[in-house]
């Protein structure tokens, strides 16, 4: 199931000062491969970055944090849960996805359960 966040943003938008504009939802990143955005707890599917206290976890934040500002509505596309009722997702902004490419090299203790 696909669906595309900002929905009602684009109205907001249109309600704001200066006309419509691109508006990103609030997201806030937890690591390399997990977020919360607009209250969902969302982690993503077929990356694999380091915990934060692991080498490289910084890193991995910050690269997640630098994709996400980059303008355009972000598509999330919903793959069902993880074991700790997270969303798995593809997030994709004007139709390119986030690869591990963009979050570094596969790293972590975690990266046996990848997929």
């Amino acid at each position: 199931m696909r669906s595309y966040l900002p929905g009602f943003a684009f109205l907001l938008a249109l309600l704001a000062p200066g006309g419509a504009q691109a508006v990103q939802p609030a997201c806030r990143v937890i690591d390399g491969d997990s977020l919360v955005c607009s209250g969902e707890r969302m982690r993503l599917k077929g990356i694999c970055a380091a915990e934060m206290r692991e080498p490289g976890g910084r890193e991995a934040k910050a690269a997640l944090e630098t994709w996400l500002e980059q303008p355009g509505d972000l598509q999330v596309e919903h793959f069902g849960q993880d074991r700790y009722a997270r969303s798995l997702v593809v997030l994709s902004i004007k139709g390119a996805p986030l690869t591990q490419d963009h979050i570094g090299p596969p790293a972590g203790r975690g990266l046996k359960y990848c997929r």
